[in-house]
């Protein structure tokens, strides 16, 4: 009987220890995906606008720029 008793509160705290992992690990994963996003917005965004950059340069320097390439700012 005390060997049943015992492996029940064992089966309770390891539940209890189950669900904590799964909150905490739940919020980790809320916050990875957060910042994910995040870096994805900021390479787009990087990605957009480093052409205009190299061209911009490219013209400030006297250096011929591709036909059209500065239109498209």
């Amino acid at each position: 009987m005390l060997l049943a008793q015992e492996s029940e509160q064992v089966d309770l705290s390891t539940q209890h220890v189950i669900h904590d992992v799964e909150i905490a690990l739940g919020q980790v994963y809320l916050r990875f995906k957060q910042r994910l996003s995040r870096r994805c917005q900021r390479q787009s965004l990087r990605t957009v606008l480093r052409p205009h950059r190299q061209h911009a340069h490219q013209a400030a320097q006297g250096l011929r720029v591709e036909a059209g390439a500065l239109a498209h700012q």
